[in-house]
């Protein structure tokens, strides 16, 4: 049972990273040819560290997942199938980085302006910061709670 959990969990992870590679493969070769050969005289050095850094963090969230999704073989059996990378936490965000990095590099073919998108990341990190500060369910937050209040009626019982 355990063994055949660990091959499902193997296999829905080398299915999504191959999926995630070939769409980081795909929009950064389309940025390649379409945006630096075909136009390379509307390219601007700014363009050339825009891209670069949507290749750094596509690349870097990719090797997490790849890191995170490595099974653990003893003697050619399969022991553990890695950790299932289509689970919330980590893993979401670093599927969304790499969406969202993929969709401005292809937009950025058609306009310099798709690159205001990566602003995107920061932000959703400042609001999950914030939100995690301000959120009832924060134990520093939570720890004063307020005195229950027993009114005539409950007295009564």
């Amino acid at each position: 049972m355990a063994q055949n959990s660990a091959r499902n969990t193997l296999k829905g992870n080398q299915t999504r990273l191959r999926y995630l590679r070939n769409l980081i493969l795909g929009s950064n070769l389309s940025y390649i040819l379409l945006r630096m050969i075909l136009r390379k005289n509307s390219y601007t050095v700014v363009q050339f560290l825009l891209w670069l850094i949507s290749v750094l963090l596509t690349a870097s969230c990719y090797f997490f997942l790849y890191d995170a999704a490595k099974p653990t073989f003893d003697k050619g059996t399969l022991i553990d199938g890695g950790y299932d990378i289509s689970k919330e936490g980590w893993m979401e965000y670093c599927h969304d980085i790499i969406y969202i990095c993929c969709f401005s590099t292809i937009l950025a073919i058609f306009s310099q302006k798709f690159w205001y998108t990566l602003l995107l990341i920061p932000t959703y990190a400042l609001y999950s910061v914030i939100c995690l500060l301000i959120s009832p369910t924060n134990p520093v937050s939570s720890s004063k709670k307020p005195k229950k209040l027993v009114t005539n009626e409950h007295r009564r019982r």
